[in-house]
């Protein structure tokens, strides 16, 4: 039997829990609340549509000093997500999706500007005593919901000496499992609300995934989406949605994001590097393949 604990609000999205070891009524409601306090505080100190965050000083030029230690593995990580991918995920995509209209004010409105994209190593300094973002705009949309997944499976591990539950951050999430037994997840059709392509299932996993449907706006006739294409050449396989699976949620939420980039023979090579389940569903012909790391997993 499982608890279901109420929904959260935050970082654009809907949050749940759901804790298949037997708790309390008392229990139950302090780990939702640990869980909304962190969710609550981590927009409020990270969304660059929140213009007291640390994200958007810095996007603004101010630079923030004596960080604290959390600000500064942020930041650090997200900067070295660049390396890891060949420089296909970039924080740096801030000013790209201004430029496109995904801003603060939501006007979606695209500008005629168009900023190069800048490597978070050459404008980004962290420092222990300050942290200053020299050019362009930072973004952490593309890992933050991941990072927020992995920190709450720490606080419910240590904190509250949980084992066995699902985080869910509006589809992406991490699962232990249901007392050993592999937790099953729908995968969503990226332009059919209501309606799933097919289940998988999660064994401490983390899992994530992307479409450009997701978030997609029309201006003068153009089709714009939060997905940047930081290679600069265009795609020809174009998947519609992506699935990940990962040993944790932030690795699949940037996965999930390269693999909408990248050719299906490079997304191959970050699989198998990263050791990634993979799996993508394209509209136009009905076709969903993924690779063997992406099938059911069963109990270990």
């Amino acid at each position: 039997m499982s608890t279901t604990l109420p929904t959260i609000g935050a970082l654009g999205t809907s949050w749940w829990i759901e804790v298949f070891d037997n708790i309390d009524e008392k229990s139950r409601q302090v780990i939702h609340d640990d869980c909304a306090v962190f969710l609550q505080a981590f927009e409020k100190q990270y969304s660059r549509f929140n213009p007291d965050s640390y994200i958007s000083k810095l996007n603004a030029g101010q630079t923030i000093t004596n960080p604290n230690q959390e600000l500064i593995d942020v930041l650090a990580f997200g900067r070295d997500q660049f390396e890891r991918t060949n420089g296909i995920f970039n924080i740096m995509v801030g000013s790209a999706l201004i430029e496109s209209g995904y801003d603060a004010e939501y006007s979606f409105t695209p500008t005629t500007k168009k900023t190069p994209l800048l490597s978070p190593y050459e404008t980004l300094t962290i420092a222990p005593d300050h942290v200053t973002l020299h050019q362009g705009q930072i973004d952490i949309g593309g890992f933050g919901k991941g990072y927020a997944i992995d920190a709450l499976v720490l606080l419910l591990h240590k904190k509250h000496h949980l084992k066995y539950f699902l985080v869910n951050g509006g589809g992406d999430m991490f699962a232990t499992s249901d007392n050993e037994t592999p937790i099953t997840v729908y995968l969503e059709h990226p332009t059919v609300a209501g309606t799933y392509l097919t289940t998988t299932t999660l064994y401490n996993q983390g899992f994530a995934a992307s479409s450009p449907h997701k978030r997609a706006w029309q201006f003068a006739g153009t089709t714009y989406t939060h997905i940047i294409n930081t290679t600069n050449v265009p795609t020809t396989h174009n998947p519609d949605a992506t699935f990940i699976k990962a040993e944790s949620a932030c690795t699949a939420d940037i996965f999930a994001t390269v693999a909408l980039i990248v050719t299906p023979a490079a997304m191959n090579s970050f699989a198998e590097q990263e050791e990634l389940g993979v799996a993508s569903y394209t509209v136009s012909d009905n076709s969903f393949i993924h690779n063997h790391a992406f099938v059911d997993v069963h109990k270990k």
